[in-house]
This record gives C-alpha cells, structure tokens and sequence, in this order.
C-alpha cells in the first residue's frame, strides 16, 4: 500500500501498514495531515504490524497533540526520515514523543515550526543534538527554537555535552532528562541554570571531571531569589576521577562552602564513586574528604631534587615528599610557601602558609638547624625509619605541630629539646617515639615527666620501652624506678624532714595565739622590727601621716590629734594640709602628692568629713594607692555619729565591712592609734610648729582673702571645690604670709 494518499475527506481510517527490511518513511503521512482535521495516533500492534487509527474531524479546535508512541515489539523497525518540514503546520502543538526510534540526525529547522511545544521525548535514538554556534561561542542544540519547553527527555542518546540554550533560554525547563548519554565534563557553567525549578538527570553518562573552581565567586554575584530556588543535579553512576578538579565538589558536599554556593543548587551525588586513582577506586564521594586531596606541582621549580611537591588546598599545605628516597641527609633548603606563584596552584585563589616534609622511610642521620631556608615554616615533620640517634633544640621548627621520630635509633632527649617540644606557639599535637632504645636511667627522669604532662599528644605511649631488653614501658615507670635511693638515705632524710615540721608546726602554733604579744615584745626591744615596721620600705616618704579632715573637725584635729601625735612618746610627722600644702597648687595635684608622700592616710570620718566632697577624694586616692600597693595604707578614724553604713559612699562602705577602724572614745583609742602608724625605729625629730590658727576655714583653702586687719578676721565665703578654678582672680592667688613669718602656714581667702 502506498503511503501517499489523502486523508483531508475521511472521518475514521485503519491504514495497516506491514514493517519490511526495505524501510518505510512517514512523513508525507504527517504532511497530508498538517492540513487535516485529524489527530493521529501510531501505537506498536504488539508484532509485525503498525496500525495508524486516525480520527477527530476537529483538529484545529484539539488541543493540538500528536503522539508518535514506539513501535518496541516490531522486528524491524522503522527508520524515521526527520525532513526539516515535518512538522510544519503543528503551531499548536503540546507534546511530542519521539523515542525508542532509531534518529541518528534532525534537521536544524525541524522544530521551528512548534514553539508551543511543552513535552519532548527522544529517548532510545542516537542523536548528538548539536546544532550552531554562537557568536560568543556557544554551542546551541537543534531544540533551540523550543524556548517553552518544560519537559525533555533525551535519554539513551549520544549527547556529548549540555548545550547553552538548555541553560540559558529554557526558562521554563521543568525537567531534563539526560542520563545514559556521552557527557564526559561537567563545568560550573554547564550547571548554571536560568530556570529556577529543574532536575537535571545526569546519572550514568561518562562524567569524570566535574569542576565547581570559583563556585562560590559566581555566587556572591548572584542576584538574591525572593524565594531560594530549587535546582537538582543528579550525578550517580559515572566514573569520577578523583584529584584536584574534585575538590570544590567535596567541599560543597561538606558544607565547606559560603551560603550564597549552596544556595545556587542541589548535587545529590547518589552513590557517585571514584574510578581513578587507584588507591581510591569504588570511594563514594561521601567517604572521601576534601582534607586528603594532593595536588602535584610539577612546574615547582625549587622543589628540592629528588623529592615532589605536592599542593593540599583544604589547609594550605605545601607537601614535600622525599620519602623513601634512601637520603643519607635531608634538603639543605625548602621552597617558602609564602612566595609562591599562585599560577602553578591549583586552584587559583589557593595561598599555601605552611609546609609537610615527610622524610621517613631514608638512612638519614642528623637534620639542618631551623634557620636554614623554608625550614621555618615546616609544621609536620615525618622522619620515622632513619637513623636519627640525637636531636638538638635548635633542628625543631618553631611553629612544628607533628613530629614523629619512631623506628630511629634514639636514646634519650635533653632538657633543652623537652622544653622546645613543651613550649610551641601553636602547640604540640602529635609526637611519635616508639620503636627506639632509650635509656632508663636517671638521666630519663626529665623525659618521664614530658611523657606524663604530654600523654595526650604522644601516640603509641605504652611502646615507649626500655632499650635495655627489659620491655619495661617507660610512661608506666617512676622516678625511683628510674633513679634509686638506698633505704638509709630515705629513713635519714624523712627524720630530718619530720623534726623540721614538728619545729615549725610548733612555732606556727605559739605565733597563732600569741602573735599580738610577740609583736609588741619584738617591737619594744627593737628586733625583728623588719617583722613589724615598713620602715626600710618607705624610707624615702617624708611623712608618717596625712590626716584627711573635714574644716569643721579642725578644732578636734588641731588640739587633740597633731599635739598627742606629734608631742607624745612616739613622735609622727604629719603632713596637715593647712601647714605644708603649697598655697595657689592645684588642690588634686597636692591630695596625691600628699597621699604618695605619707606612709599612711588618716580619715578622721565624721558626719561633716561625708559632706566633704574634697575629703573624699582624699579617701578615693588613698585608698587607690593602697590597692594598687597591695598594703594597708589607709587607717580610719570613727569621730562621731555617721549614722548607718547602708547610708555610706560605696567604698567607704565596702571598707568599713572589710577593715578594722579605731573609734573617738575608746579606752585604748590612743594606743590602737599607735600601733596602726607606721613603727619607727628612731624618733623622728621635726621642727616645732606655731600652734596660732585661724578659725572658721574652709575645706582645703581653695578660697583667696584679701588683706585684712589683725584682729578681725574676715566672714569666709565658701565655693564649691570643682568650681574653685573659677573663683581665681586674673589667674592669680593672693598668697598671705603668717605674722611669725612661717611661711607654710600661709592661708588664702577668697578676694
């Protein structure tokens, strides 16, 4: 039967076609029908035989899909001339399937004429798809035209690569199914997506490089999504190859990776294994860490000859392998991994910091000092099995982290190389010495203690043995058992050690419960007055006291205080503020020199001293001093009723509740006074003072007087103390002299 008949009069026709080795093309049956009013329908008759029912007298008003289902059970089958006008008149068309055919190749215009087309399936074919190039490069598929796809299936195909329209102008592609084809590299590009919600099935195809380098630089460009799109890529089954290319893709697979990157799309790897290396062949990507990744420097020109360089990007590792080389010496230099070009690393934006030398596995005997090049920058140094039988302080790099020295022929360590191996910036992490003789003598006693304190960071502590063929663990040993002591010396040195600690345990008791007399009985007779006195630690101060007052006390300070203090059987010096301060000196300066020049401070604390905003600052410095000091300076003087403590400054308070303080009244004030100034060893002799003072002054003679007669003394006027600077005249200080000509009594008043 021939197959180019009319179909535009009939309302049902049942063409039966037979299959034969001669082939057979369909495509004028589908040109007769573009003009038609028919929906075709070609369906496998489960044999030999292809039945094309053709029917719906309504084809413009359908909703315009022709389905070509596959001819699977047909012993030979058919194949399909794809003409470029195929499909020419099908502008309504939806869905299109395609597959299990035997398509080597479509025409670059075949699907223009179907822009409408949702769903496209050519699975089971042979076709690349390839189309034109672009302007800048591209490479198009012969789909091109279908910017509304939202379904594609491709798989079972010879597809080599993902094309640039699939990526950038299907922005409604929904699904792509791309497995079982010839993609062999997978590039960040290839995977960059436009529409924001698609699976991508690239499992079982021939993939072995898979490069996400500047993932998370293309990310950080990215334009925030108001909702976080939702892009699949599936990788299982392809044949990965494992080295440096893989290691942003474990990097994304360890959540190692800035947010903005794993934002962007979803790898679900599946079982996705390596295939090479090797060594790491049947390694399912999620076994493996981006931390063992080695990438080789080849065009590292001052890697040391015959050893290899090798890159390790998750730390920033320079790895120089000489192992198993049969050195008799190790490299004289190392390259610094600070200056290298970055061109030779992989990847680029990688900056190495430190450096591995593995050196294990050689004859060698002794290591340069680590002042020679790159060797400061070694922080695992590997030298198991060589013949290493001492090792100085100055062969360890400063900034080492791991060192292994087992299966050398080391017998002891130095305390200069304990106390290196102590001492690291960054600290010891992991110190390997099994496998050597070492001698279990006293000489061991500073290496027993490192490998105690250090247990944690020394592998293999219990094959640390003695080289004496005793197999004895030297971590399990003690001192004695390393350095014995004769039973006579023992039983000698414990009866001198017991009768000293009977002597001083007695002498601790007798001073505990009379230590008030002994210190009075000491200080009477004059010994041991270091125990009692600070005189020699304050031999330069050039008072005893300073009392701090408040003016209102001034009668109680003038005529009880100074006279008993300064005139009694022990002499004081006292720095009083109204006879040795400098008239017109900022008053602060003066409170601190004070302060600093006493060896202690007298607070006579009264309800007129908490008033005083002057006396407490004498307090504050005082007390600051003392605290700075570390000592008792500061001796408090109870002169009247100052109401509840609750009610205090917040330092005086906390004083208050933590110190003892002498009281106004007290049977034995006078001599607790005494006994809290400082204990002098010599009387001090001063100068006798004028006992003519002037009444009515006012807190530490910030005011200025004018000249006045001298029997009437003028009405004081008090300033606030903070504002006495601007109660100065021109900047001047009227400066009185006393009528006696002792000028340090001098007093100012306000003019």
């Amino acid at each position: 039967m021939t197959v180019s008949m009319r179909f535009k009069s009939l309302t049902v026709v049942n063409i039966k076609i037979l299959a034969s080795r001669n082939g057979w093309c369909i495509a004028n049956i589908l040109e007769e029908l573009a003009d038609s009013t028919f929906f075709l329908n070609m369906e496998a008759a489960g044999s030999s035989e292809v039945l094309l029912p053709i029917s719906k007298p309504t084809w413009q008003s359908s909703i315009g899909i022709v389905i070509l289902m596959t001819m699977v059970d047909v012993p030979t089958r058919v194949p399909f001339c794809y003409y470029r006008n195929l499909l020419k008149g099908l502008a309504q068309l939806k869905s299109l399937n395609l597959e299990h055919n035997q398509l080597k190749h479509i025409a670059l215009e075949a699907f223009m004429h179907v822009p409408t087309l949702r769903q496209l399936t050519l699975s089971h074919n042979h076709l690349s798809l390839r189309g034109l190039q672009t302007n800048v490069g591209e490479v198009q598929s012969v789909l091109s035209a279908c910017v509304h796809l939202e379904e594609l299936y491709i798989s079972y195909n010879a597809i080599m690569t993902i094309f640039s329209d699939w990526v950038l102008t299907m922005l409604n592609l929904r699904t792509l199914d791309l497995s079982h084809n010839l993609i062999s590299n997978l590039s960040l590009e290839d995977i960059q997506f436009l529409s924001s919600y698609i699976t991508v099935d690239l499992t079982y195809n021939t993939i072995s490089i898979i490069d996400l380098q500047n993932l998370e630089i293309v990310a950080r460009g990215q334009i925030p999504h108001q909702t976080p799109p939702n892009r699949r890529i599936l990788l299982e089954g392809n044949p990965l190859m494992c080295d440096c290319k893989v290691y942003d893709l474990l990097r994304y697979l360890e959540d190692r990776l800035e947010p903005e990157a794993r934002s962007m799309f979803e790898i679900i790897p599946g079982n996705l294994s390596c295939a090479a290396p090797p060594g790491w062949r049947g390694i399912t990507v999620k076994q493996l860490s981006s931390f063992k990744i080695q990438c080789p420097l080849p065009k590292l020109v001052d890697c040391p000859h015959p050893c290899t360089c090798f890159e390790r990007p998750a730390d920033s590792a320079l790895i120089v392998d000489c192992s198993g080389l049969n050195l008799s010496q190790s490299p004289a230099s190392l390259p610094d991994p600070l200056k290298l070009d970055s061109r030779v690393l992989w990847p680029r934006r990688i900056k190495l910091n430190h450096t591995e030398l593995w050196l294990n596995s050689n004859s060698i005997v002794t290591l340069p000092w680590n002042t020679a090049p790159g060797y400061s920058r070694v922080t695992q140094l590997y030298l198991s099995g060589n013949n290493i039988s001492t090792l100085a302080a100055e062969q360890v790099p400063p900034h080492l982290q791991v060192l292994e020295l087992d299966h050398n022929n080391m017998t002891w360590l130095d305390a200069s190389i304990l106390q290196a191996l102590a001492n690291k910036t960054t600290g010891l992490q992991r110190l390997t010495l099994h496998a050597n003789p070492w001698q279990c003598d006293c000489a061991a006693r500073g290496m027993l203690n490192f490998l105690q304190e250090h247990f944690t960071q020394v592998a293999y502590l219990s094959n640390i043995t003695c080289g004496d063929g005793s197999g004895r663990s030297l971590a399990n040993l003690t001192f004695n058992d390393l350095c014995p002591v004769s039973s006579a010396t023992i039983v000698t040195m414990s009866i001198i050690v017991a009768l000293l600690g009977i002597m001083v345990g007695i002498s601790a008791a007798l001073y505990y419960y009379f230590q008030h007399e002994v210190k009075v009985w000491l200080y009477a007779r004059g010994l041991c007055l270091w125990f009692v006195t600070e005189e020699e630690l304050d031999k330069d101060k050039l008072y005893d006291a300073f009392i701090s007052y408040s003016h209102r006390d001034e009668e109680f300070v003038v005529n009880q205080l100074v006279p008993e203090l300064e005139g009694g059987t022990t002499h004081f010096k006292l720095c009083l503020h109204y006879r040795d301060w400098i008239a017109g000196e900022w008053i602060p300066n003066q409170i601190a020199r004070s302060v600093e020049d006493s060896r202690r401070t007298l607070v006579v604390l009264s309800p007129s001293f908490l008033e005083s905003v002057w006396g407490r600052m004498e307090f504050r410095t005082a007390h600051s001093q003392a605290l700075s000091e570390g000592r008792a300076r500061v001796i408090v003087l109870l002169y009247g009723d100052i109401g509840p403590l609750d009610q205090l400054d917040p330092e005086l308070r906390a004083y208050l509740s933590m110190n003892t303080y002498v009281k106004w009244g007290d049977p034995w004030f006078w001599d607790k006074l005494r006994y809290a100034l400082p204990h002098s060893q010599k009387v001090s002799e001063r100068s006798k003072e004028p006992k003519s003072r002037r009444t009515g002054r006012d807190d530490k003679l910030e005011l200025i007087s004018t000249p006045s007669s001298s029997t009437t003394s003028p009405t004081d006027e008090v300033l606030n103390p903070l504002q006495a600077t601007t109660a100065l005249t021109n900047g001047h200080v009227t400066l009185l002299a006393k009528t006696n000509g002792h000028i340090n009594g001098c007093f100012v008043k306000s003019v």
